[in-house]
């Protein structure tokens, strides 16, 4: 009831903590919220209702508390008690934890006590040093408003429920949909640092400027005839969102361009995005206007640039009038 990738670590003396044993993709499981149910909070309960404490068995004793975490709570219970055999009577299940972000080996998981524990059974310093960390950790009921406003845009993340990322062959990792997704819905926001040079994994934002992406857009493949497109503004605002790293910048979202089956693959034209690719590749989406060899915006002909006029980036836009 916990990932094999995750294990509790001695990371000082008698301070034990939850890590990451490799490498974690954003939204990956981390660790169920099972056991006995208490009335009294415990620095190391986890609060589910009025007055009802679950006293969790496994690593979520030792998951710590950051004002910047990289994991957070799905509200429903991924198994069912009655399928687990053997299960204790007196335990129960809840929720579950998952990365709300890609995850190095090494690096503890955290999530913020504030999202679950109203009051704190016991108040404790935190040491995050993030912008907006909160210096004493005492619980929800003792947020400032802006505080709580901020915890409540942290609950919608920064990936839509409905995607995944996936191994679909050896090696192979792509962002797929859980579910069917309808057209128009959000998938996932583009955020993370900003770099100069690009790589096979980064988006052009401007002339120079791109950013690397954290989340499952490092898995959205490229198409010729794509399900996703970019709105290109923010969903979100960095000031709102608690604990924001401020090395990290929010620029626009992807969202579904037609309805998506279950399983399928999410995809977006790379070439309204990228003036010039960093990884030129082969383009296996078979259709009929595939352009076989991927390059960039600026190897595109004058009809395929036409084509693609409707989704262009602003800086695609800016780039290919600076041409004319």
């Amino acid at each position: 009831m916990q990932a094999d990738n995750v294990e509790v670590f001695e990371v000082a003396k008698g301070f034990l903590s939850l890590v990451a044993k490799e490498n974690i993709l954003a939204g990956s499981f981390l660790a169920d919220v099972w056991g006995p149910v208490v009335s009294q909070a415990t620095p190391y309960t986890i609060q589910v209702d009025v007055n009802k404490h679950v006293d969790p068995v496994g690593p979520l004793k030792r998951t710590n508390h950051s004002c910047y975490p990289n994991a957070k709570f799905v509200y429903e219970p991924r198994l069912k008690e009655d399928e687990i055999m053997g299960f204790d009577k007196n335990h129960k299940i809840f929720w579950q934890l998952v990365a709300t972000r890609d995850i190095k080996k090494g690096e503890d998981i955290t999530f913020d006590y504030t999202t679950t524990e109203y009051e704190m059974a016991r108040a404790f310093k935190c040491l995050c040093g993030v912008a907006n960390c909160l210096g004493e950790v005492k619980g929800f009921k003792f947020l400032s408003p802006k505080e709580k406003v901020r915890r409540e845009k942290e609950l919608s993340p920064m990936q839509a429920d409905n995607v995944e990322v996936v191994e679909v062959t050896k090696g192979f990792l792509s962002l797929v949909a859980k579910e069917n997704i309808l057209a128009g819905s959000f998938l996932a926001d583009v955020w993370g640092p900003v770099v100069s040079q690009a790589t096979p994994y980064t988006i052009q934002v401007d002339v120079n400027k791109h950013v690397d992406p954290v989340g499952p857009l490092k898995r959205t493949n490229h198409s010729c005839n794509p399900n996703a497109k970019f709105v290109y503004e923010p969903r979100l605002k960095e000031d709102e969102i608690m604990g924001f790293d401020k090395d990290h910048k929010i620029f626009w979202h992807l969202v579904a361009t037609r309805d998506i089956k279950k399983g399928e693959d999410i995809t977006f034209d790379y070439t309204t995005t990228e003036y010039e690719m960093a990884g030129v590749f082969n383009c296996l989406c078979g259709m009929e206007n595939c352009l076989g060899e991927v390059k960039g915006f600026k190897f595109l002909s004058a009809e395929e640039k036409v084509q693609r006029e409707k989704e262009l980036s602003p800086v695609m836009r800016k780039l290919s009038n600076s041409l004319i």
